[in-house]
């Protein structure tokens, strides 16, 4: 009896290998007469046609030609990249971006996220339910920000999200609990 392992992998292509018997059946096949073939294995690549995604129509609050990552915006947050400009706390403070290049953020296919923290990255998760939204911070880099660096605030902050709104070009993010907004402009790259 053969043994078949698949293996989806991502771009699309699927690799499929057969094997005629496992290791530890090989392992009994040192005792069996000399008639019994070993088997060879085989290995076969199949690319996998994704269909074509239709285009979105202007009309639908979403820009258009904006294609990110080679798939079309489903959501008003996608195909833009996203500046932190200002964190403004219900306590009353006031944190103001110098230089808002260092905090990004960009909604990609999927459902994921690209973050850049100052001189960090992370890639995450969202999720969108109406206004309601929740980021997922996943894997980042570990580097070592200067001492002006709002980095860890601002991840923190960003895995805080309740939820949106988008006014005037800019995009505000609320935090759980009332504690504040995050303020983002959008940016051409």
């Amino acid at each position: 009896m053969n043994k078949i392992i698949a293996c989806v992998l991502s771009f699309g292509l699927m690799v499929v290998v057969i094997l005629g018997i496992l290791p530890s059946e090989a392992m009994a096949l040192e005792h069996q007469p000399a008639q019994i073939e070993q088997p060879t294995a085989v290995a076969t690549l199949v690319q996998v046609q994704q269909p074509p995604k239709e285009p979105l129509q202007a009309d639908q609050g979403i820009r258009a030609d904006a294609t990110v990552s080679g798939c079309s915006p489903t959501n008003e947050l996608m195909g833009e990249h996203w500046e932190l400009w200002e964190i403004r706390y219900n306590n009353g403070e006031r944190i103001k971006v110098n230089q808002p290049h260092r905090y990004t953020l960009e909604f990609i296919c999927d459902a994921n996220v690209k973050i850049r923290a100052d001189c960090n990255r992370a890639r995450g998760t969202y999720t969108l339910n109406g206004s309601q939204l929740t980021i997922q911070i996943g894997a980042m880099t570990k580097v070592a920000c200067p001492p002006d660096s709002i980095a860890d605030r601002y991840l923190h902050d960003l895995g805080a999200a309740a939820n949106y709104f988008i006014q005037d070009g800019q995009l505000y993010i609320d935090l759980r609990g009332d504690v504040g907004t995050m303020v983002f402009a959008s940016i051409q790259i």
